[in-house]
C-alpha cells in the first residue's frame, strides 16, 4: 500500500487538482510527486536541460548524476510508446503526448531504479525525461506523471513482467485529500462486496474503457440513450483527470436535473471563482448537511452495476457554503470518469480478469491492509512407492546332458509282397508283364524266337525311352506236353485248326490277364507316379516277380507284345470315346457346311421353284471362306419372283437381285448333291482314320480286351 496525497480543492494560493503519489529515482535517490493518471501509459519527470519546464515542487531530474541511468536507443526492447508510438532522434528514443484539457508533454526515455515505500528494494523501470512541458502540466506543482495506464510500458505492467507484482491495483480517492494506492492483490476489508463490470475494449486499447449504461439524478435517469455516452473514445476511467465530463447532450440533462432539485431546496446561483471557466454554482450550502441540498446520483455501469454518488462526488468546494458542479462538457469527444467521482470508493482495475472493480468505503484514508494469513505449509512429499516385492531366486540351470549319439533311424518295413496267386494264373501274368524267362508264352510262337514287329499304327512316338533287350526264351515244350492253356487234341491238327486254337489261346490269355489286375482303388500297390508320355501307363514294379534289373517297387513302362493287339482298360476307353468324338464331329461339320453351303438351292429343289430367291443384305461364305454375296442376295435363275430372302425385302425377278450376285443361279441338281454327301462322308471317314493312327489303336475292334 502507497499513500496517495493531493486533493480537488483549493489549497494555499495555488490549485492542487489532482492527487500523486511520491516515488524515489536514479541512484543516488531523488524523490518526485507525480500524478496518479490511469489515462496515461508513459511516466516522466522533468529532466535537467529541459527547454521548456515549469516550475515544480522538486529540481530537475539529472541524469548524469545517477550512476544507474541508462538512456535507450531506438532499437532497444524498452523504445516502447504504445499510442503514438515512438519516434528516432538522434538515434534515441523520443516520446510524445498529448492531453484533452490542451496539455503536453515530450522528451527521451531512460531506465532507472525506482524505489517505494513499501517496496523491498528499487525496481528498473523505463521512463521518460522531459525536454518540454505545455499546459497544465507545465503549470502543475506536481513533478511529473506515474502513467498507470492499460498498456505494457506503463509502471505496473513493467513490475508484473518483473513478477513483481500481480496483474492488478486498487486506487482510493480520500476526501478531502490523501488516499491509497494498492499494487498487487492486497487484502483490505469487505473485498466480497466489491461489484465488477467488465472492460470494454475500444480502439483506444491503452485505455481502460467500460460500458455506462445511464446516470440518475434524484433516483431518475437523464432522458439520453445509452449510446450517448459511448461516443468518440467511450466511457474511459481516468484517475489523472481531476472532474468528470460528459458528452453535450448528457452534460446538459445532468446539469438541469441537478440545478431544478437544488432550486428546489432553496440555495441560490453564482458565479465561479474563475473567471475564465463558464462553472455552475450555488451559495448559502451548510457544509454539515450538503445531502440537504444536493440531490443524490448514481452512475450505472454495464452488468447493472450502480455507484452511489454523494454530494461530494460530483461537487467541488470554492469556499464557505459555496459548491460548484464538478462535471463538464466534453462535446463529443468522449465520457471520463474522473478522480472526483471515485473519491472514497475503492476502484481496482484488473487487468487480469478484464474487469474494473467498485467498493465505497467510508474513508479512503483508513484503508488497513488485513494481516495475510500464514501461507499455507507445503504439502508434505509424496510418499516413495513400495519397493516391489523380491523375485524369487531363479532356479539354478540343470546340469549339462551327457552328450549321446543321435538314435538310429527305424528303417523302412520292407516292401509287401505280391499277393499269392494260382500256379496257373502266376505263370499267364509274369509272362505277359516280365521279361523273366517262361516255358511258353501262351501264343503258341516258341520262347527263343523274335517277336514280330508292330503294326505301323501302334508305334510309339520316336522319344519314348528305349527298351531293354528281351533275353532269348527256351525252345517250346514238345507236342503233347501237359499245359493248362493247350487245348487237348486226339489227331494231329491241321493248319487251320492250329490257327484257330492259337487265336483261342491268345483270348484265353487275355481274359486271365485282366482278372489278375487289381480293382479300383487297391491300396496294397504304392501310388502311380504321372505318365511321362501319353500310351504308356506307369505301374508299381511290384506287379512282377524281381528279375534281373528291377527291383521291388521301380516304376516301370509296361507295353505288351505288338502282336498280341492287347490294350489296358484306361487306353481302350480313351481311344473309344475320342475316336467316336470325331467321328461326330465330322459328320456333323459336313452336315452343316452341306446345308449352309446350298441352303438356298436346296430350298429351291425342295419347293420346286425354277429360281432361287433374291438374297438379304447379308455376307454368305462358300466352303473355302470366301465372300459370297457381301452387299444382296443373288438374282432368280428365271423371271419369276422369288421367296422373301433373310434380313431383306422380298427378291424382285429377273438375274441380278441384289447388288453383287452369285451362286444363285438355279436348284441343286441331284448329282451335285451326291457328289455333296460323298465328299463329306469322305472327310469324315479320314478324319476317324487319322485320329485312330494317331492314337495308335489296333485294326481290329478298339473294345477287344475290355471286360
Amino acid at each position: 500500500m502507497i499513500p496517495i496525497g493531493g486533493s480537488v480543492r483549493e489549497i494555499g494560493s495555488r490549485l492542487r487538482r489532482y492527487f500523486y503519489v511520491t516515488i524515489g529515482l536514479g541512484t543516488p535517490t531523488r524523490t518526485f510527486d507525480l500524478i496518479v493518471d490511469t489515462g496515461s501509459t508513459i511516466s516522466y519527470v522533468p529532466c535537467a536541460g529541459c527547454t521548456h519546464c515549469g516550475t515544480h515542487k522538486d529540481a530537475p531530474f539529472d541524469p548524469a548524476k545517477s550512476s544507474t541511468n541508462v538512456q535507450l536507443g531506438c532499437t532497444s526492447p524498452g523504445c516502447y510508446c504504445g499510442t503514438p508510438a515512438c519516434q528516432c532522434k538522434t538515434d534515441k528514443c523520443f516520446y510524445s503526448r498529448s492531453y484533452a484539457e490542451r496539455s503536453s508533454s515530450s522528451g527521451f526515455l531512460h531506465e532507472d531504479a525506482f524505489d517505494f515505500p513499501d517496496a523491498n528494494g528499487p525496481v528498473r523501470v523505463v521512463f521518460g525525461c522531459e525536454s518540454d512541458e505545455t499546459g497544465e502540466i507545465f503549470r502543475q506543482a506536481a513533478d511529473g506523471i506515474l502513467g498507470m495506464g492499460n498498456n505494457k510500458n506503463a509502471l505496473h505492467a513493467q513490475l508484473v513482467a518483473q513478477n513483481v507484482t500481480a496483474d492488478t491495483f486498487g486506487l482510493c480517492f480520500g476526501f478531502p485529500q490523501g488516499g491509497n494506492m494498492l499494487l498487487g492483490d492486497a487484502p483490505v476489508a469487505n473485498l466480497d462486496k466489491m461489484k465488477f463490470t467488465p472492460l470494454k475494449p475500444g480502439y483506444q486499447m491503452h485505455y481502460f474503457t467500460v460500458d455506462l449504461d445511464g446516470i440518475t439524478v434524484a433516483g431518475k435517469t437523464i432522458r439520453v440513450p445509452a449510446s450517448t455516452y459511448s461516443v468518440g473514445y467511450g466511457v474511459v476511467m481516468d484517475s489523472g483527470t481531476t472532474f468528470t465530463y460528459l458528452p453535450t447532450r448528457a452534460f446538459k440533462g445532468l446539469s438541469e436535473a441537478v440545478s431544478a432539485a437544488v432550486a428546489k431546496a432553496g440555495l441560490k446561483s453564482t458565479p465561479g471563482a474563475d473567471p475564465q471557466f463558464n462553472d455552475i454554482c450555488w451559495k448559502g450550502a451548510d457544509d454539515a448537511n450538503l445531502p440537504k441540498h444536493f440531490p443524490a446520483m448514481a452512475l450505472v455501469f454495464g452488468g447493472g452495476v450502480e455507484v452511489d454518488m454523494r454530494p461530494l462526488q460530483y461537487l467541488f468546494k470554492t469556499g464557505t457554503g459555496t459548491y460548484c458542479l464538478g462535471v463538464f462538457d466534453n462535446f463529443a469527444s468522449g465520457t471520463l470518469v474522473g478522480g472526483i467521482s471515485m473519491r472514497n470508493v475503492l476502484v481496482t482495475y484488473d487487468r487480469r480478469d478484464q474487469r474494473i472493480g467498485f467498493l465505497p468505503v467510508d474513508d479512503c484514508n483508513d484503508l488497513v491492509l488485513l494481516p495475510s494469513p500464514p501461507p499455507l505449509p507445503p504439502p508434505p512429499p509424496p510418499l516413495p512407492p513400495p519397493p516391489p516385492p523380491p523375485l524369487p531366486p531363479l532356479p539354478s540351470p540343470p546340469p549339462p546332458l551327457p552328450s549321446q549319439p543321435p538314435p538310429p533311424l527305424p528303417s523302412l518295413p520292407p516292401p509287401l509282397a505280391p499277393p499269392a496267386r494260382k500256379d496257373a494264373e502266376s505263370a499267364a501274368d509274369t509272362d505277359a508283364n516280365t521279361d523273366t524267362d517262361t516255358p511258353d508264352n501262351g501264343s503258341g510262337v516258341p520262347s527263343g524266337a523274335p517277336p514280330p514287329p508292330p503294326p505301323a499304327s501302334q508305334h510309339p512316338p520316336t522319344h519314348r525311352p528305349p527298351r531293354s533287350p528281351r533275353p532269348p526264351r527256351p525252345a517250346a515244350k514238345p507236342a503233347g506236353a501237359a499245359s493248362p492253356d493247350a487245348l487237348p487234341s486226339a489227331a494231329a491238327p491241321s493248319p487251320a485248326e492250329q490257327q484257330q486254337q492259337q487265336q483261342q489261346q491268345e483270348h484265353g490269355h487275355q481274359d486271365q490277364q485282366q482278372q489278375q489286375k487289381p480293382p479300383p482303388g487297391d491300396d496294397s500297390r504304392p501310388p502311380s507316379t504321372p505318365f511321362p508320355h501319353p500310351g504308356f501307363p506307369v505301374v508299381p514294379g511290384g506287379d512282377a516277380p524281381p528279375s534281373a534289373g528291377w527291383e521291388p517297387g521301380d516304376v516301370r513302362w509296361v507295353q505288351d507284345d505288338p502282336s498280341d493287339g492287347l490294350y489296358s482298360r484306361d487306353d481302350a476307353l480313351a481311344s473309344s470315346n475320342l475316336l467316336a468324338a470325331v467321328v461326330l464331329v465330322a459328320l456333323v461339320a459336313g452336315a452343316a457346311q452341306l446345308l449352309f453351303t446350298y441352303r438356298v438351292r436346296i430350298a429351291a429343289a425342295l419347293f420346286n421353284r425354277e429360281g432361287g430367291g433374291g438374297g438379304g443384305g447379308i455376307a454368305m461364305y462358300d466352303r473355302v471362306g470366301t465372300v459370297d454375296a457381301a452387299r444382296g442376295g443373288g438374282g432368280g435363275a428365271t423371271s419369276s419372283a422369288g421367296p422373301r430372302g433373310p434380313g431383306g425385302p422380298p427378291a424382285g425377278g429377273g438375274r441380278g437381285g441384289g447388288t453383287k450376285g452369285g451362286r444363285g443361279d438355279g436348284p441343286l441338281a441331284p448329282a451335285e448333291l451326291v457328289v455333296t454327301v460323298a465328299r463329306a462322308s469322305t472327310a469324315a471317314a479320314v478324319a476317324a482314320s487319322e485320329s485312330a493312327r494317331l492314337l495308335g489303336a489296333p485294326g481290329h475292334s478298339a473294345s477287344r480286351g475290355v471286360p
